[in-house]
């Protein structure tokens, strides 16, 4: 990831928050479509609340039980904003009509395009 980064001219950061963000979330991704697909939506939600949970709390806890993380003030400032700002956008529309439909996908989609760009600019 680094060498892509330095390569491309780029972050670290800007690397973490979209070719890894990306590949590591495929998975989830498959996941959640087979599971919509199946009208399994519980499974799908599952899946996608328990990972970023997972990852947030456990891998974050693990990482620093090895060795101090120092967190990056454009993180700090920039990126945990957003993902309290998504959070906070995600729960009313869950919350509203229990369900998500396709104009929520599209807002939900066409906020990771801003953020994604916002990132990289």
């Amino acid at each position: 990831a680094k060498e892509l980064a330095v390569f491309l001219g780029v972050s670290q950061r800007v690397i973490g928050i979209t070719v890894l963000a990306l590949g590591t979330s495929l998975p989830e991704l498959v996941t959640a479509i087979v599971a919509s697909f199946k009208r399994e939506t519980d499974l799908a939600i599952g899946n996608l609340l328990g990972s970023n949970i997972f990852n947030v709390l456990s891998i974050l806890g693990i990482t620093s039980i090895i060795k101090e993380i120092e967190v990056n003030e454009v993180i700090l400032g920039v990126d945990m904003l957003w993902m309290l700002g998504i959070t906070l956008l995600i729960l009313p529309m869950m919350l509203a009509r229990k369900k998500l439909a396709w104009f929520d996908g599209v807002i939900l989609l066409v906020v990771y395009v801003y953020y994604t760009y916002t990132v990289i600019s």
